[in-house]
């Protein structure tokens, strides 16, 4: 499942939120509505899903900060092989009750309360695990992802990634250019933008 074509098939089959943010000129012409309800752009998530499947090491421990109905947390899981699965949520997206049915096959384990609370952080922590990636999809705000930002970035294993979903609207342009752009513990490897955009850090220090 490593092609252009195979990925855009799977992720057609498992189902989208909407359809009215991908290209209607794609030769799958309609993606399914439900399933898993996931929510990217289908040739921003290619890319990246064939960006992350060409990391070695691979990714096998995986932090996801907003996850809504954990689509995204599925179809990683499911294409990564992931080993180690943890959620972040508060449970004010409208499909959050969808989550437990699509994650009934992943083992993951979640902690619902605000991502960007000392309480969260905490308990990331205590996990006592620095990941391979962690993916920020939480409040798009200024200071929201900025709070998001600080509380994880050293979770972040040296050599490991960090993510972030809608990169190209809201508060992340200006988070990245006014915060992690003047970070030195970490450079941007993948940038991709369409719709809503995905870019991705690598932590070198």
């Amino acid at each position: 499942m490593k092609t252009k074509e195979e990925l855009k098939q799977y992720l057609s089959d498992v189902g989208f939120d909407c359809n009215h943010f991908n290209p209607n000129q794609d030769p799958i012409q309609e993606y399914k509505i439900g399933g898993i309800y996931l929510q990217q752009h289908m040739d921003e998530y290619v890319d990246m899903i064939n960006f992350l499947l060409l990391q070695n090491p691979p990714i096998k421990t995986f932090l996801e900060v907003g996850a809504a109905s954990g689509g995204n947390t599925y179809v990683l899981s499911n294409i990564l092989n992931l080993e180690k699965v943890i959620i972040i949520d508060d449970n004010s997206h409208h499909h959050h009750s969808k989550r437990k049915d699509i994650l009934k096959d992943i083992q993951y384990e979640e902690y619902i309360c605000d991502s960007q609370s000392e309480e969260a952080k905490k308990y990331v922590n205590d996990l006592d695990i620095q990941f391979d990636f962690i993916y920020i999809d939480a409040n798009h705000s200024f200071n929201s992802v900025k709070n998001d930002y600080f509380n994880y970035k050293d979770f972040v294993k040296i050599g490991g990634l960090l993510g972030f979903h809608d990169a190209g609207i809201k508060g992340l342009p200006q988070l990245f250019e006014e915060v992690v752009s003047k970070d030195n513990s970490f450079e941007m490897i993948f940038d991709v933008f369409h719709r809503f955009g995905n870019r991705i850090y690598r932590r070198i220090k």
